[in-house]
Formats: C-alpha cells, structure tokens, sequence
C-alpha cells in the first residue's frame, strides 16, 4: 500500500514539474515578445546633463558608474534600475525625467 502511495506521488510530482516548466517556459515567451515591441531611450537624461552642464564624464565619476553601465547608456540598453536611481537621486529629479520606453518600428 505505502509503494503504491509513493508511485502515484512520484507520478504526481513530475507531472507537476512538467506542469511549472510549461508555464516558465511560455511566461518567458510572452515576456520575450513584449519587450521586443520596446526599446528604452536615454535621450531626456543627455538633454538633462547638457542643461545643467554636466558632462558624462563627470556623472560616471562622481557616480562611481562602470565603463560598461555607460556605454550602455549611450548605446540605449537596458541598464539596472539601481543604477537609474542613483542617477535620478544625482540630479533631483524622477526615472521619467531620465529615460522611455519606446515602442520599435
């Protein structure tokens, strides 16, 4: 009685994690194909730092903020949110001051 117990709930747990495979599986392309439709913009944080005079150089030292987070930025990638924060802390404003999403063509 108790192997046949324990057959049926092997049984059940791997259905089960067929089950949640599907589910991430498909979650991750539908999470895919919107951010696709999306790009994000930078282009109000350069217009920001050239209004209050602040070059790029100085926001990445006085940030602390990696080579590589600014390229990303000039590039127009995702960067960590973390990151827009500290940003939008430096220069009092809102993330929406910062950047956009933007729908691609």
């Amino acid at each position: 009685m108790l192997s046949k117990i324990r057959n049926n709930l092997r049984k059940t747990i791997k259905k089960l994690a067929l089950f949640r495979n599907k589910c991430l599986t498909l979650s991750l392309s539908l999470y895919n194909e919107s951010m696709n439709k999306y790009s994000v913009s930078y282009k109000k944080m350069w217009i920001l730092l050239v209004e209050r005079g602040i070059s790029p150089v100085d926001l990445r030292k006085d940030l602390n903020i990696a080579t590589g987070t600014m390229t990303k930025l000039r590039r127009n990638e995702e960067v960590a949110l973390s990151v827009l924060l500290r940003i939008c802390e430096y220069l009092n404003c809102n993330i929406g001051d910062v950047c956009d999403f933007v729908k691609k063509d």
